[in-house]
């Protein structure tokens, strides 16, 4: 299966905003309020997705989505500036198929060769894909 990617749609927003935020607080966020007093799990999702949506719609972001050859269903996609990779993410079912690495060579490709290239987010997929592709982790060079 092929996977078609395009640019994203104003229609793919609230997919791609609900599974990087997901992702996100399950990854790192939990860890870092564990054992805080007082910490409102709703609120603490709200500024998540309000960030996550932020970067979406940055104009200096482009984010990427990879579908079936259908068009219907989204494989997955990728978000990143040039030399900085907020996110990539692929659905279980197209996992192990190719799309996250063809998502992550658009980004190279769209990067500055002559610059080192960066991840933000320290995910467990993320930190393997980032040693294969040699990019260097700094969670503040997506500010």
């Amino acid at each position: 299966m092929q996977a078609k990617v395009r640019e994203y749609a104003e229609n793919d927003v609230r997919f791609v905003i609900s599974t990087w935020s997901r992702g996100a607080l399950n990854q790192h966020l939990w860890e870092t309020t564990k054992g805080l007093p007082q910490i409102d799990q709703r609120e603490l999702q709200d500024g998540v997705r309000k960030v996550a949506e932020a970067i979406v719609r940055h104009p200096e972001t482009k984010t990427l989505v990879a579908t079936t050859d259908s068009g219907e269903d989204i494989m997955g996609y990728v978000c990143f500036k040039p030399n900085v990779l907020y996110f990539v993410f692929v659905k279980p079912l197209y996992r192990q198929k190719g799309v996250g690495k063809k998502l992550l060579e658009l980004f190279v490709k769209a990067s500055d060769a002559t610059k080192p290239l960066y991840y933000v987010n320290h995910s467990g997929a993320m930190i393997h894909f980032g040693k294969k592709l040699g990019l260097r982790y700094n969670p503040y060079m997506g500010r």
